[in-house]
């Protein structure tokens, strides 16, 4: 019998959003936001969110969690394993691997 702890594999986002108009967008919206990603991201057993060990970080469905917060648009949207090497693309995960997130490795910019 073998034994496997996923290795894990932080991901980094920076977006860029704008308000929409006559919104009530404020600052702490911004910390509802990331919580809302993380919240998301974390896998359940139930296989209902989050991403599992094995599973790729699919860009597009970070869009869920973000549009929970109300009041603006997303400019831009970028992932990576590292912050300085962002891009568009989906996360590849290896089987053995989990990808994590965290508040402190969301970058939201709002112009």
């Amino acid at each position: 019998i073998k034994f496997y702890r996923p290795t894990e594999v932080p991901i980094y986002i920076s977006m860029d959003i704008s308000e929409t108009e006559n919104s009530t967008f404020t600052s702490d919206d911004i910390d509802k936001i990331k919580q809302a990603i993380v919240d998301y991201a974390e896998y359940d057993q139930s296989g209902q969110y989050g991403f599992p060990p094995g599973s790729d970080v699919v860009i597009s469905r970070l869009y869920t969690p973000i549009n929970s917060v109300p009041g603006f648009k997303v400019n831009s949207l970028e992932i990576g394993t590292a912050a300085d090497s962002l891009s568009t693309s989906d996360v590849a995960i290896d089987w053995n691997e989990l990808a994590t997130f965290s508040t402190s490795n969301i970058t939201i910019t709002v112009t």
